[in-house]
């Protein structure tokens, strides 16, 4: 997997420090969804990678592409419109760290409208997915470890691009408001802090779902 994406990445003209950074920030995470993946979907199941076409966000459909995925692209992460796909076009929807790029209708900082956008944005991948249509779903974890202990410090948690974060809670219940069944919520890159988990065994909480990234599976029934 890193030898096609840093082949591919050349290809795409990044230079070598900026491909060094993007595979060792991603190579864990793409391992790990691959195997969410190959349990549920299969290879010649016809499948939308909402993404771009081109550039370092392609890479890993690229890398689906390589091994057999058969996998298109749908490029933008603006969800003001609706997206342009007839209904029941797909049997799987990849949605990779995109979710918490959706671009909100009017106040950046109005919570009711950010979620309005997040299922807008559910309900066309709903809507395009034929039934029984898988959606795989990731997006940075803001109850993980380091976004804890960046609070401690007194940093700011929230990558700068990123318009919200999201708790496995969260996803699993907007998945559910926007109908689909939820198969699996989990957490993947999972790195351990005994510090803060200690901190948050003193305090009653749990230390479970507490990796870097959310991985969600659901399926549209109907």
């Amino acid at each position: 997997m890193r030898q096609f994406m840093e082949n591919y990445m050349e290809g795409q003209r990044l230079t070598q420090p900026r491909i060094k950074e993007i595979l060792d920030q991603d190579i864990p995470r793409f391992e790990e969804t691959t195997q969410y993946l190959e349990r549920y979907v299969k290879k010649s199941s016809k499948i939308l990678d909402i993404s771009r076409a081109s550039g370092w966000e392609s890479t890993y459909g690229a890398y689906l592409k390589s091994i057999g995925y058969n996998v298109d692209y749908f490029g933008n992460d603006d969800v003001r419109f609706k997206f342009n796909i007839p209904d029941n076009s797909y049997e799987a929807v990849l949605v990779l760290e995109l979710f918490e790029h959706l671009n909100p209708l009017s106040n950046r900082n109005d919570y009711n409208d950010l979620m309005k956008d997040a299922r807008i944005f559910l309900k066309e991948c709903k809507r395009i997915l034929r039934p029984q249509g898988y959606l795989l779903l990731t997006t940075p974890n803001i109850t993980d470890y380091a976004h804890i202990r960046a609070l401690i410090e007194g940093k700011e948690p929230y990558y700068l691009y990123h318009f919200r974060e999201f708790s496995p809670n969260t996803i699993s219940y907007e998945l559910h408001q926007t109908g689909f069944n939820v198969i699996q919520v989990d957490t993947i890159v999972n790195k351990s802090d005994p510090q803060v988990e200690s901190m948050i065994k003193q305090l009653g909480g749990r230390n479970q779902q507490r990796g870097k990234h959310i991985l969600a599976i659901a399926i549209k029934e109907k």
